[in-house]
């Protein structure tokens, strides 16, 4: 189970719009998370580029849940039991 399974994203381009908006939040960059950041361009120049144009459109026309990404981000967590509380030995969590 991923959090960009067709139950969450009905379109192949939602889907990779996601995967590339989280990849530009997660990977380092030299300079703030704005939009050409996220696409991996240049400021001003990137801002037309294509990638940069398909990222915009994810995040502001773009119809997706969310909460409903939340929460199976929260559900992948916790059932994994790298990431998921556990109990100490004193029985605190």
């Amino acid at each position: 189970m991923f959090i960009t399974s067709v139950d969450l994203f009905s379109t192949l381009a939602q889907r990779r719009g996601f995967r590339e908006y989280l990849a530009g939040l997660l990977l380092p960059r030299d300079r703030n998370k704005t939009l050409t950041c996220l696409a991996g361009t240049e400021p001003v120049v990137g801002a037309q580029y294509a990638a940069v144009q398909r990222l915009q459109f994810f995040l502001s026309e773009s119809t997706w849940d969310q909460d409903a990404i939340n929460a199976r981000r929260l559900q992948l967590l916790l059932a994994d039991p790298a990431t998921s509380p556990h109990r100490t030995q004193a029985g605190c969590w």
